[in-house]
């Protein structure tokens, strides 16, 4: 009976699966994770698709290891609105701000009516008992200011009196009235009205003086001023 032995190339084939066999199950016990350097491993020496999610341990891998691709295909539709939130807290107040620039100048009001009327008497004459009119102004509507001067002299030797007045015509009772006393012969005196009025109408004012009866007085000059003004206020009686 004829011996076969086995060929030289069956043989070496059968040598090298038992080693590599052998060195496969060998490297599985020898080599594990403490043994790999930190880093030392890089994507170019892992097989595509050779990692799933059963190889990485949990919570391991987190957003900033995911491509930009990665996330948007893994984001969830966009949930609903949330309540608003409380107000904040009032902030601090605020530093005063520099003044403005000044504003331009406005334009020029009308000007205000001015009238002055005034009545003069120089040729002088006699005041008796009678109420005599020294001087009279006519005046438009409005309020007025009254000056009136009444220059009066004694031209007897017995003392006498002067009286003056100013009074609206048909009035009843003047508005200002004054007395002079002319104590001696050639004596003179200086009496001054004074008074206010308002007209809503055209208005005729006088003024008027009288002496003591059967004692007239002469008089050398009188004057009447009435002046217009925009606004009159008068306190007092």
């Amino acid at each position: 009976m004829t011996k076969h032995h086995p060929g030289a190339g069956l043989v070496l084939a059968v040598v090298a699966l038992v080693l590599a066999l052998g060195g496969t199950a060998t490297a599985a016990k020898l080599i594990t994770g403490k043994q790999v350097k930190n880093s030392s491993l890089t994507g170019a020496d892992v097989r595509n698709s050779s990692l799933t999610g059963a190889d990485l341990r949990n919570g391991s891998v987190g957003a900033a290891d995911l491509s930009s691709a990665a996330k948007s295909a893994i984001s969830g539709a966009p949930g609903a609105q949330g309540t608003a939130g409380a107000p904040g807290v009032a902030g601090a107040k605020g530093e005063t701000g520099a003044p403005g620039a000044p504003g331009a100048n406005g334009t020029n009001g009308a000007d205000g009516r001015t009238e002055v009327k005034v009545a003069k008497n120089s040729a002088g004459g006699t005041i008796d008992a009678a109420n005599q009119i020294v001087a009279t102004v006519i005046l438009s509507p409005g309020s007025y200011l009254f000056q009136g001067k009444v220059r009066a002299a004694n031209t007897a030797g017995s003392e006498r009196n002067a009286a003056c007045e100013l009074r609206l015509l048909a009035a009843a009772d003047p508005f200002d009235s004054t007395v002079g006393t002319l104590t001696t012969a050639a004596s003179q005196t200086t009496l001054v009205l004074q008074g206010t009025l308002v007209r809503e109408t055209s208005s005729v004012v006088q003024m008027r003086c009288s002496g003591s009866p059967g004692e007239p007085v002469s008089y050398t000059r009188a004057s009447l001023a009435a002046t217009l003004v925009e606004d009159l206020s008068v306190t007092g009686s």
